[in-house]
């Protein structure tokens, strides 16, 4: 199966679940306010998307595997928007068909609360939670900095589970649902099911393994890199390239779960994991007050940068990374100088000041023990002597002979959505095949 048809994987238990709940509401339809069945068919639609969102949050691995947690997430992202106009819709038609009863109230006032937590959540996930809205809006941006904060928003996004018991409740208090013992049955069967799954994802995240913080080092004005000692019980079984969800449990640092990519290589030591970590946000800013011996949760890996095929081909390697990009290629090229010592491999980084650069003496070690190695780095913000100034166009990729590499090589992207944007345009405008295009695009 292609990787677009793939993609259509999410959309399936919606499906599955609308059409099984509309089929047992059609089969009572002597019992259906006449005026009400469009309301009630969207209404059951959003039901519908609201179970699968709360599927969707927990990462189910075979998913992720699949599709990536990255399509994961973006289709989260749209699944909430179809939601809330699908439970917009509804709500509309109710109040224009509106019959005043007791019982309808008292369901009015259930669906108008569903409708409220609906909208927060998904107005809490555009502006705090989703870095790809977020970064196409400087002023969702500047409010997110200056006003909004993520914790607040982490909060007000966990009430996704109270969303889907208040629709249930506002289900159950309506006449024709408890009279339809299909419809019932379904829905009850449907909500028990989501409900349990997540009880159950909960329960197996308290049982992962502990990882304890060995050292944590600053290896620049803004970038950590913290190095866990790994359970003996249960070392991670990772690839180059891949991220973990990291939670601190004994430390200063807030108790969230936060995505981070490996930096450290699987050939290098079992007994430890390292990954690098940026203070650019609220949550980022608190690195400085871990201390040695902090206990930590690690969850994944997750991810599929660089693949098995690639990893054990010798065709040459193009690494393009913007700014702390670098970390998940940083895993490869140390996995690959580990593996494949002698592969053609090429590095071109770009940062904005000099202040941000960091492992330079690792790299030149690298190029001493691999001659076919090379590393290019070039800076847009400011002058640096002895280096390359401006961005990864067509023209430098050129001067710097990745043209010759073209029909041939492998290229790992990973940086800031623009400047990977802007090099995969480069790469497909000069006929580089889709299928040698890696691309780390996971951000959250």
């Amino acid at each position: 199966m292609n990787q677009k048809k793939l993609r259509l994987l999410p959309f399936v238990t919606p499906i599955i679940i609308f059409a099984s709940l509309l089929a047992a509401l059609l089969s009572r339809r002597e019992i259906l306010p006449g005026n009400r069945i469009v309301s009630i068919t969207f209404g059951l639609f959003a039901f519908s998307l609201m179970l699968t969102q709360v599927l969707i949050s927990l990462r189910p691995k075979f998913l992720e595997r699949k599709i990536g947690l990255s399509t994961i997430y973006k289709t989260h992202g749209k699944l909430a928007i179809i939601l809330v106009l699908a439970s917009i819709i509804h709500a509309v038609i109710i109040e224009v068909t509106k019959v005043s009863n007791a019982a309808l109230t008292i369901a009015s006032f259930s669906g108008s609360l569903s409708m409220l937590l609906l909208l927060l959540i998904t107005l809490t996930g555009m502006l705090v939670l989703s870095s790809s809205y977020i970064s196409k809006y400087p002023f969702v941006k500047r409010l997110k900095i200056h006003t909004l904060k993520r914790e607040v928003g982490l909060l007000i996004h966990r009430f996704s589970k109270l969303a889907v018991l208040i629709i249930f409740i506002h289900m159950m208090l309506t006449d024709y649902v408890r009279a339809n013992t299909a419809l019932l049955a379904l829905s009850i069967l449907y909500v028990s099911l989501v409900m349990g799954v997540d009880v159950a994802s909960h329960v197996h995240r308290k049982r992962l393994p502990k990882f304890v913080l060995h050292n944590s080092t600053q290896i620049n004005e803004k970038v950590f890199e913290l190095e866990f000692t790994q359970p003996k019980n249960a070392i991670m079984s990772y690839k180059s390239g891949q991220f973990v969800f990291v939670r601190f449990l004994a430390s200063e640092v807030p108790d969230e779960s936060h995505p981070f990519s490996i930096s450290s290589a699987p050939l290098q030591s079992e007994s430890l994991i390292k990954i690098m970590v940026k203070n650019i946000g609220d949550y980022t800013s608190t690195m400085k007050l871990l201390k040695k011996g902090d206990i930590a949760v690690l969850e994944g890996p997750y991810g599929n940068f660089m693949d098995e095929r690639t990893a054990l081909a010798n065709t040459p390697l193009v690494m393009l990374a913007g700014g702390i990009g670098i970390t998940p290629i940083l895993s490869i090229l140390r996995s690959q100088m580990a593996a494949q010592p002698s592969r053609k491999i090429i590095l071109v980084w770009t940062l904005s000041l000099k202040s941000d650069l960091l492992m330079i003496d690792e790299l030149q070690n690298m190029q001493h023990t691999n001659p076919n190695f090379s590393y290019h780095i070039t800076f847009t913000n400011e002058l640096v002597e002895a280096f390359d100034y401006g961005r990864i166009s067509r023209d430098y990729l050129q001067c710097i002979k990745v043209n010759t590499l073209y029909s041939e090589a492998d290229f790992f992207i990973c940086g800031p959505r623009p400047m990977m944007s802007a090099v995969k345009s480069i790469l497909l405008d000069n006929q580089v095949k889709p299928d040698n295009i890696h691309i780390e695009e996971f951000s959250f």
